[in-house]
């Protein structure tokens, strides 16, 4: 049976052009199933730019945020917060732009991250009958709150599933709730849930509406954080994400992947996400003070 085409959206300015040709391109060379990409411009992508992702990529096109914003405004009109957040945020495209543009399931993709060899991922391009969220799981807890803020939370109900890493998610259109996040904002206006570390705030938020439902990971062994301390010595994993400071990492692995693999493709399952405890979140935070 011919698979449907699955679309792939992925935010990109012109410095990850030359990441992207590498890194996209290993999803393109080495999934198994017909894929479109849309690549959400941050304003800065040139016409050369555009060629070399589109021959690198097809198909392949481009939404930019002047061009499409119109539309998203429209959608986040009746939740002031929401605008505010993504016309602040950079991220604020992935959290609003990427799902409310997508016509069925979103499907996201940070360009740092590398396929080695020949998969597939079912619940990620399709989603499953029992998740609404499908996501890599980090290396920690990467979130905005501080453990100090773990009592208001608690009072206010907010949870968040463990280990969400936002650089490759895909979410049902049910799962983004507007409503809870508008919400989410407002009580984060009066305790600063949010500021400590803002790089985090749309991750931290994607991982409160994960929460919300089920949620599940792409299989662990095979889809990672590359680290120094943690990548396995026996085996290179299927799924490599060489975010922040690990990306020198990326010299060492890339020269090493056989674009000419004719293996039958890895099928990558998924596993349970469990929500994120106070205890996790202590345990996470001294794994990053100490380890990693």
């Amino acid at each position: 049976m011919e698979k449907s085409t699955a679309t792939i959206r992925t935010m990109m300015g012109k410095k990850n052009v030359a990441l992207a040709l590498r890194c996209l391109g290993s999803v393109k060379a080495f999934t198994r199933r017909p894929l479109r990409f849309v690549v959400h411009d941050d304003g800065t992508l040139d016409d050369e730019d555009r060629a070399l992702l589109v021959e690198k990529l097809a198909p392949c096109d481009f939404q930019s945020r002047d061009a499409h914003g119109g539309r998203v405004e429209e959608l986040l009109a009746r939740y002031p917060r929401c605008g505010k957040f993504r016309n602040a945020n950079l991220f604020g495209l992935k959290l609003f732009d990427v799902p409310l543009l997508s016509t069925d399931r979103a499907i996201y993709l940070d360009t740092d991250i590398l396929f080695t060899r020949p998969l597939d991922i079912p619940a990620y391009f399709e989603g499953t009958p029992e998740a609404a969220f499908v996501c890599m799981e980090d290396i920690a807890e990467s979130y905005a709150p501080t453990i100090r803020m773990w009592p208001g939370l608690q009072r206010d109900g907010i949870v968040f599933t463990s280990r969400v890493c936002a650089g490759m998610i895909s979410l049902a259109a049910s799962g983004l709730d507007l409503e809870f996040i508008e919400w989410f904002l407002g009580r984060d206006e009066e305790k600063n849930y949010l500021g400590v570390y803002p790089f985090w705030a749309e991750q931290t938020i994607y991982a409160a509406l994960a929460a919300r439902g089920q949620c599940v990971y792409i299989d662990p062994r095979e889809c990672r954080i590359a680290h120094a301390r943690t990548l396995p010595k026996d085996f290179t994993p299927a799924i490599l994400h060489f975010a922040g400071f690990q990306r020198p990492l990326l010299e060492k692995v890339f020269p090493e992947v056989d674009f000419s693999d004719t293996r039958p493709p890895l099928i990558l399952n998924t596993s349970a996400a469990p929500h994120c405890t106070l205890s996790r979140r202590v345990y996470s935070a001294l794994k990053k003070r100490f380890w990693l």
